[in-house]
């Protein structure tokens, strides 16, 4: 929950208890985007899905507060917006959007266990939301009525491979105790589901940390000098121009202590003999 303190200075949004945003005008507009914290992932899935692209391993959850915060008068009064967000992270999203996204919420007592074409849910939903690979976004409520006041926005960034999905509050009512989610993928306008994340509460406490070696191979291809030279250390010749090789790979590894194992490396016995 956020905390909102007053001061003769101006208002201040703590959003995160080793963090605060000051906005010192007031009547100014708000709208805060943070960096997502590991305080706000809620599941790590495996992956499991036949394409990369529709298969989500992780998904976070936060709601910020935004809107507009009028002078003061007689007395203060607030206006202030809460924002939805959820993001979803993917093995490896392509560009081009090959599949369906749903998000069933249950933010209110009652709903419906199944999904438009009949197969059960593991939750009863109040609201479900279609992110589709093409067209608009859609909203319905139990009785298949459009839903009203999300603004649902998303965001999809195929080079972190994340989809980020923004709501309005309003258009959730009951939402202040949290809400339980469940989110499946499905190809393009069909309704056979590729993956789905078991249900979850945007309050969970977030899981441990998985357990990971980053591990390589192919790592010093080089049949001449020049392309050992190349290999190792490589000058614009990287996916975006940069400089490319093992000697950055393993640098970069050294300056943040991250652990990598080299599967091929041969040993001096068996290294190519060069001859000028």
């Amino acid at each position: 929950m956020a905390l909102i303190i007053l001061s003769c200075a101006g208002v201040y949004l703590n959003l995160d208890p080793d963090k605060s945003t000051r906005f010192p005008i007031l009547g100014d507009s708000l709208s805060i985007n943070t960096s997502w914290a590991r305080a706000d992932l809620r599941l790590l899935d495996p992956p499991d899905a036949l394409l990369p692209a529709q298969d989500i391993i992780a998904a976070y959850t936060r709601t910020v507060i935004k809107g507009k915060i009028p002078p003061f008068n007689n007395s203060l009064s607030m206006n202030l917006d809460q924002e939805v967000q959820i993001r979803l992270d993917f093995l490896d999203l392509t560009i081009q959007n090959q599949f369906d996204i749903y998000l069933a919420f249950d933010h209110q007592p009652g709903g419906v266990s199944e999904w438009p074409w009949g197969s059960d849910t593991q939750i009863a939903w109040d609201t479900l939301v279609l992110l589709p690979a093409s067209g608009r976004i859609q909203a319905w409520d139990i009785y298949h009525r459009d839903v009203k006041n999300l603004s649902i926005r998303a965001i999809r960034n195929p080079i972190l491979d994340t989809v980020e999905i923004r709501l309005d509050a309003r258009g959730l009512p009951g939402l202040n105790a949290g809400y339980h989610v469940q989110i499946i993928t499905t190809p393009s306008g069909k309704t056979e589901i590729v993956d789905q994340l078991a249900p979850f509460h945007s309050n969970d406490t977030p899981p441990k940390p998985a357990q990971v070696l980053l591990a390589f191979w192919n790592s010093l291809p080089a049949n001449t000098p020049a392309q050992a030279l190349r290999r190792w250390d490589g000058a614009h010749t990287g996916p975006l121009g940069g400089r490319h090789g093992l000697y950055n790979l393993l640098r970069s590894a050294h300056s943040h202590k991250i652990p990598l194992a080299l599967l091929d490396l041969n040993p001096p016995s068996r290294s190519p003999h060069w001859t000028m």
